[in-house]
C-alpha cells in the first residue's frame, strides 16, 4: 500500500507542475457494476495541434470491492484499482466539457477472506485491461465539474491465488459512474 501511495503522489505532482497552463480537474468518483470503485480522479487536458479537439490524460486511483459467487456461496472482497487513459472531447470549442470518448489501461487487485467454524476462504483476484472504453458527458458550472459516464472493460485475468478460480468471473465488466470535481 505504501508503494501505491508513493507512486500516486509522484504521478500527481508530475501532472500538477506542468510547464504550460493546462486545465487540471481533481474529482472524486464512483463506478458501479460488477466491480464497485470509489476513488480520486486526476484529469489534465490540452488542445490538440489541429486546434479542433481537446484531449485529457486521466489517472484514477480507487478502493474497490467485488462480490465473488460460487453457487450459493458469496463473499465480498476489497482491494484497489489503478487506471490511466485518455479522453477525447467531441466539440470544436477546444474545451474539456461536453460529450467525450475515452479508454483506459487498468489494473485491479481484490482480496477475499472469510472464516468459517472449521475452515476459511482466502484468495486474491487480479486483472489487467487494455480495452476499457467509456462514453460520458462533462457538465461544468464555473470551476465545478459533474461527469456521468458509462463503459465496459475487457479483463485479462491473472491466475487467481488461494481459493479464487477465475472461471467464476466474467471477463466483460460493465460499469456506470459519476465524477464530481473541481477544475484549477
Amino acid at each position: 500500500m505504501k508503494k501505491i501511495l508513493l507512486i500516486t503522489t509522484l504521478l500527481f505532482s508530475t501532472l500538477f507542475f506542468a510547464q504550460k497552463r493546462e486545465p487540471i480537474t481533481i474529482s472524486t468518483y464512483f463506478s458501479g457494476g460488477n466491480i464497485n470503485t470509489l476513488g480520486l480522479s486526476l484529469e489534465r487536458g490540452r488542445s490538440k495541434e489541429d486546434k479542433k479537439h481537446f484531449t485529457s490524460y486521466i489517472l484514477n486511483v480507487g478502493f474497490a470491492n467485488m462480490d465473488y459467487e460460487i453457487g450459493s456461496f458469496k463473499d465480498n472482497g476489497t482491494g484497489f484499482v489503478i487506471e490511466t487513459g485518455i479522453k477525447s472531447y467531441l466539440n470544436n470549442k477546444q474545451e474539456n466539457k461536453g460529450l467525450y470518448l475515452g479508454n483506459y489501461i487498468s489494473y485491479g487487485n481484490i482480496k477475499y477472506e472469510k472464516l468459517f467454524l472449521f475452515s476459511s476462504f482466502k484468495g486474491t483476484f487480479s486483472y489487467f485491461s487494455l480495452f476499457s472504453p467509456e462514453i460520458g458527458y462533462k457538465f461544468k458550472v464555473k470551476n465545478f465539474a459533474i461527469d456521468p459516464f458509462a463503459g465496459i472493460m475487457w479483463q485479462w485475468q491473472i491466475k487467481g491465488k488461494g481459493d479464487i478460480d477465475n472461471v467464476n468471473v466474467d471477463v466483460w465488466q460493465p460499469r456506470l459512474g459519476l465524477r464530481l470535481g473541481y477544475q484549477f
